[in-house]
């Protein structure tokens, strides 16, 4: 079973292509200094993980990854 573990230093980072439909293209990095909570999530037993990204100025990010 997968257990909570507090993050010493860590960031998150994606890009997309102009146009992508999921990002409308854009590129974002979630990095400690500009993250007020920051969570990695998903069940153990499959292949599927999330995270999610609260900002210090309050804005949210999500995203979740599923292998093929």
């Amino acid at each position: 079973m997968a257990q909570v573990r507090a993050a010493v230093t860590g960031s998150l980072s994606f890009s997309a292509e102009p146009g992508e439909y999921i990002s409308a293209g854009q590129s974002r990095t979630y990095t400690p200094e500009a993250t007020a909570m920051f969570d990695i999530w998903g069940p153990a037993s499959e292949s599927t993980v999330g995270a999610t990204a609260v900002m210090t100025e309050g804005g949210r990010g999500d995203l979740l990854m599923e292998a093929p």
